[in-house]
C-alpha cells in the first residue's frame, strides 16, 4: 500500500548573506542549474513518496495515489536547509515555483555565531596555498624549478619563518593573555640582564684590587720595553738588601722615599706640554681646571715654594677637542677668545677613533713651550734652533719664561696627555720627567763621561751605568759634577744629535702592555714619528692608549724606547670603587707603608745566576740587576729578598686600604662631619680615616690628629701624588683640590718636627682580603667600618 510521508524539517533562522553564498554555490555546478528547472527526483520505492512539510505544518499528512506529490507554496519564502533527518531522497517544488528548496550540503553546517563561517575562505597572510596575481593562472608546482625554490624558501626564506612563527603561536605553552606576556617578558629581561652581567664580569679583568703597597715599597725600575702582557697577580716583587738586612728593622736609607734624587733642582727644567682632552660641552669642569691645578702655585711650585716656580715654567696646559655641535659652535669660539688656551682639532669629536692621533699631528707642527729661565741652558736644548714668537698667553701660563730676551719659545721636550676627568700635580710630573730625562741623557754618554768613584766605594764596570750620581758620587763633588754636565761646552761634546733626543714612553703601565690614558707622555722624537709615519694613519681606531703603544712597538728603534713606569703616584678618587682607587697619598704614608711592607721581605737563595748568565733570567721588577757569586751574593754584599706571593693564604693583603674598598660603595665613617673633617677622613692612613660608629675616638681627637703639608711631604718641595684619576664628579673634583691643595703648612705641635724624626706607632694585626698583615694600630678599625 503506498504511503506517502511528510516529514517537518526544523526551521533555522540564517543570515541572509549565508543564502546568498548557497546561491552562488549552487550555480557554479551543471548539477544545481538542473536541480533549479524542479525535475522529480524518482522515488527509492515505488508508491512511496516524501513530500516536506511548510514550516507551519505541525502533524503530517499522507497522499494516496499512483502519481507523485510535490510540495505546495511554501508559506515562508525564505529557503530551508536541504539536509533531511531521513536517509531517502527528497522531491523538489515544481518549475513554477518562485524559489527553489535546493541547497548545496554546505547550507547544512553549523551556523553558530561561535563556530563562524563555516565555508568561509582563509585569507590570513599565513595562508601558503594563496594564489598570487603575478602567477598568471599557473599553479606554483608547475614547474620543477619553482617546485625546488619553494622548498627552499619553505626552509630558509620568509616562507620557512612564517611557518616556524606559527608553530610557536600555536605551541600550548605560548603566552597569548596579555598578562602572561608581560610576565614572560619580565623573565627574558632578568635573564639577558644576568646573562650580560656575567659576561662583563668574565671580559672584565679588573677583579681584585691592585698591590697598590708593594708598588710603592719595591718600585720597578726596568726600563726594557715589555715583551708580553702579565696580570698583577703574576708578579714578582724582588729587591736587592745588604746581607745584614733585618726585615723586623729596616734600615732608613731603605724606606725614606726615593724621589726626589738630592740632585733635582741642579738638572734643567724639561719642557711640557700637556694636552688635556675634553668636550665642548664641559666647560664647567675646564673652568675648574683652570682655576686649580693648572694655575695654583702648590701645583706649579710644588707643597714647598723652594723653586719659585722655576720647574714648570717650561710647562703649558691647553685643552684640546674636536669639531663642536652646532648648538655649541659660538660657546666654544668665545671662550676660545677669552682664555686662550683651547685647541680645536680638524675631527669630529670622539674618543677612540682618531683623536688621538690627529693631536700628535698638530702639536708635531704647532706646539711650543718657553726656553729654559738660564742662557746657557738655551744652547745645551737639542731645538734651540726651532724658534717661534710667544703665542697670546693664557691665564695659568707660567710668568717666568715669558719675559726678557729669551722669549721665543722651543720645540718641548715632552708631549703628555691626560683626560678632564684627572687632577694632575703639575710639579710632580714636570720633576719625574725631567729626572727621567736626565737619566736617559746620562746613559747615551756613558761611554763618553767616565765617572767619578770615591775610593772606598767598591764597584765593578758593569755597575758604573746602573748607579745614579747620588750613589756613586760624594757629596762634596756631586754639586760641580751636574753643574759641569749641563754647561753648553759639556753638552755638546758628550751628546751627538743621535742622543740628544731620547726615546722616552712615561705613565702608569697596565699588565704589562701600555700606558693607562689618564696621563702619560712621550718625548718629542717619539710624538714627531707618530705623526709622520704612514703606517700609524691607518691604526687610529681602537682603545687610544692601547693604540699608541702599538705604534710604539713599531718603531724601527722600538727596543730602545725607554717605558718608564710610575705606578704608585697615579690612582683614581678614593670614592670611586675601582681596583685603582685608595686613599689620597702623600710621602710620610708611603714611608709608613714601605717599613710596613719590607720587613715581609723573605731571602730568596738562588734566584740571581751567575755572572756570565744573561739578564733575562731575573724578573722585570728587581730593583737592582747586577752580578751574583752565585749563591744570591752580590760582589757588593747585598742578597735577594723578596716578598711572599699574594696568591698565598697566609699573604698580606697588599692592596688594603684605609679609605676604599674595590666593589664597596664609599661612606664616610661617621656622621656630621664638618667639609675639611670629610677631606681628612679621605686620606690615606689618616687617624679621621679609620673612625667609625661606636668607637673609642671621636671626630674632634681625630681632627687634632692630622699632618700639616711640610710633615706630610716630609720637608721636600715634590715626591707625592702625580695625578688623580676617575673624577667623574664635581663634587669628587673639589674633594681632590682640597685634599692635594689645601691644609695648613704646620699644625699645632709639628713647630719642631723635622724630618726623620717620625716614631712608629704601635704595630697591630689587620685580617682583610683573607691575609693578615702589620699595620699600625690607627688603621685597625678601617676594617671594622668596611665590613
Amino acid at each position: 500500500m503506498p504511503v506517502a510521508l511528510s516529514l517537518l524539517a526544523p526551521r533555522v533562522d540564517r543570515p541572509p548573506s549565508d543564502y546568498e553564498d548557497d546561491e552562488s554555490s549552487c550555480s557554479s555546478t551543471e548539477s544545481n542549474a538542473t536541480v533549479r528547472s524542479s525535475r522529480t527526483a524518482p522515488a527509492a520505492h515505488p508508491g512511496i513518496t516524501l513530500q516536506r512539510a511548510s514550516p507551519t505544518q505541525t502533524t503530517p499528512t499522507a497522499a494516496w495515489g499512483p502519481s507523485d506529490f510535490r510540495l505546495p507554496p511554501s508559506a515562508n519564502p525564505s529557503p530551508v536547509p536541504s539536509r533531511s533527518s531521513s536517509p531517502l531522497p527528497v522531491h523538489y517544488a515544481s518549475p513554477g515555483a518562485s524559489s527553489s528548496s535546493y541547497t548545496s550540503d554546505a547550507d547544512s553546517e553549523p551556523t553558530s555565531p561561535l563556530l563562524g563561517r563555516a565555508n568561509a575562505r582563509r585569507t590570513s597572510w599565513w595562508n601558503d596555498d594563496a594564489r598570487r596575481w603575478w602567477l598568471m593562472g599557473s599553479h606554483p608546482g608547475d614547474s620543477r624549478r619553482r617546485r625546488r625554490r619553494l622548498r627552499r624558501e619553505t626552509r630558509f626564506g620568509f616562507r620557512g619563518l612564517k611557518r616556524q612563527m606559527r608553530r610557536l603561536i600555536r605551541y600550548p605553552f605560548f603566552p597569548k593573555q596579555p598578562t602572561s606576556i608581560i610576565l614572560t617578558l619580565l623573565v627574558f629581561t632578568i635573564v639577558a640582564i644576568l646573562i650580560t652581567l656575567l659576561l662583563m664580569h668574565i671580559l672584565n679583568p679588573d677583579k681584585a684590587s691592585l698591590p697598590w703597597r708593594a708598588y710603592c715599597s719595591i718600585p720597578s725600575t726596568s726600563t726594557d720595553p715589555p715583551s708580553l702582557p702579565r696580570a698583577p697577580a703574576d708578579e714578582h716583587f724582588t729587591m736587592q738588601v745588604p746581607v745584614d738586612f733585618d726585615p723586623s728593622n729596616p734600615s732608613e736609607s731603605l724606606v725614606s722615599n726615593p724621589f726626589p734624587p738630592s740632585y733635582l733642582d741642579d738638572i734643567p727644567p724639561a719642557g711640557v706640554f700637556l694636552g688635556v682632552f675634553t668636550t665642548d660641552s664641559a666647560v664647567e669642569r675646564r673652568m675648574l681646571i683652570r682655576s686649580t691645578w693648572a694655575s695654583q702655585e702648590r701645583s706649579r711650585f710644588g707643597a714647598i715654594n723652594a723653586d719659585g716656580g722655576n720647574g714648570t715654567s717650561r710647562t703649558i696646559v691647553r685643552f684640546v677637542l674636536g669639531k663642536p655641535r652646532s648648538g655649541w659652535e659660538r660657546r666654544v669660539q668665545l671662550e676660545s677668545e677669552t682664555y686662550n688656551d683651547m685647541i680645536q682639532l680638524p675631527i669630529s669629536e670622539n674618543m677612540n677613533s682618531g683623536k688621538t692621533h690627529a693631536f700628535f699631528s698638530w702639536v708635531a707642527e704647532n706646539a711650543w713651550v718657553p726656553p729654559p729661565a738660564q742662557s746657557h741652558l738655551s744652547q745645551w736644548s737639542p731645538y734651540s734652533n726651532h724658534t717661534v714668537d710667544p703665542p697670546p698667553p693664557a691665564p695659568h701660563d707660567p710668568r717666568s719664561g715669558l719675559s726678557g730676551a729669551k722669549g721665543r719659545w722651543v720645540r718641548p721636550d715632552y708631549v703628555a696627555k691626560a683626560d678632564d676627568d684627572s687632577f694632575v700635580m703639575l710639579a710632580e710630573l714636570e720633576a719625574r720627567l725631567r729626572v727621567e730625562l736626565d737619566t736617559a741623557l746620562r746613559g747615551a754618554a756613558a761611554e763618553k763621561a767616565p765617572r767619578v768613584y770615591p775610593a772606598s766605594q767598591p764597584h765593578t764596570p758593569s755597575e758604573e751605568n746602573s748607579r745614579l750620581p747620588s750613589q756613586v758620587l760624594s757629596a762634596q763633588s756631586q754639586s760641580k759634577a751636574w753643574h759641569s754636565l749641563y754647561t753648553s761646552e759639556y753638552a755638546s761634546s758628550m751628546f751627538p744629535n743621535t742622543y740628544t733626543d731620547p726615546l722616552i714612553y712615561w705613565g702608569y703601565l697596565v699588565k704589562n702592555h701600555f700606558m693607562a690614558g689618564e696621563l702619560y707622555a712621550l718625548s718629542w722624537t717619539l710624538v714627531n714619528w707618530v705623526a709622520t709615519e704612514p703606517i700609524i694613519k691607518g691604526m687610529t681606531r681602537g682603545a687610544e692608549d692601547k693604540q699608541t703603544a702599538k705604534w710604539l712597538r713599531l718603531h724601527p728603534r722600538a727596543s730602545e724606547i725607554r717605558w718608564a713606569a710610575e705606578r704608585c703616584w697615579m690612582y683614581d678618587h678614593p670614592r670611586a670603587g675601582t681596583v685603582y682607587s685608595h686613599g689620597f697619598l702623600f710621602p710620610s704614608e708611603a714611608t709608613r707603608v714601605r717599613r710596613s711592607i719590607l720587613s715581609l721581605l723573605r731571602p730568596l737563595k738562588g734566584l740571581l745566576a751567575p755572572a756570565a748568565s744573561t739578564s733575562e733570567s731575573a724578573p722585570s721588577s728587581t730593583l737592582a740587576a747586577s752580578p751574583s757569586n752565585g749563591n744570591g751574593i752580590r760582589s757588593s754584599d747585598t742578597v735577594t729578598y723578596e716578598l711572599p706571593s699574594p696568591l698565598l693564604a697566609t699573604t698580606p693583603s697588599y692592596s688594603y686600604s684605609s679609605v676604599s674598598r674595590f666593589g664597596t660603595h664609599y661612606t664616610f665613617p661617621v656622621g656630621n662631619l664638618t667639609p675639611l673633617q670629610s677631606i681628612e677622613a679621605l686620606v690615606e692612613g689618616s687617624a679621621m680615616s679609620v673612625l667609625f660608629e661606636g668607637g673609642p675616638e671621636t671626630a674632634l681627637h681625630a681632627w687634632e690628629k692630622r699632618e700639616g703639608r711640610r710633615k706630610r711631604y716630609e720637608g721636600n718641595r715634590v715626591g707625592g701624588t702625580v695625578v688623580v684619576h676617575f673624577i667623574k664628579k664635581n663634587e669628587w673634583f673639589l674633594e681632590t683640590a682640597l685634599a692635594l691643595l689645601g691644609g695648613e703648612e704646620i699644625i699645632e705641635g709639628e713647630e719642631g718636627w723635622t724630618a726623620g724624626t717620625e716614631t712608629t706607632q704601635t704595630v697591630g694585626v689587620h685580617e682583610g682580603d683573607g691575609a693578615r698583615t702589620k699595620i699600625p694600630a690607627a688603621h685597625q678599625a678601617t676594617s671594622r667600618r668596611h665590613r
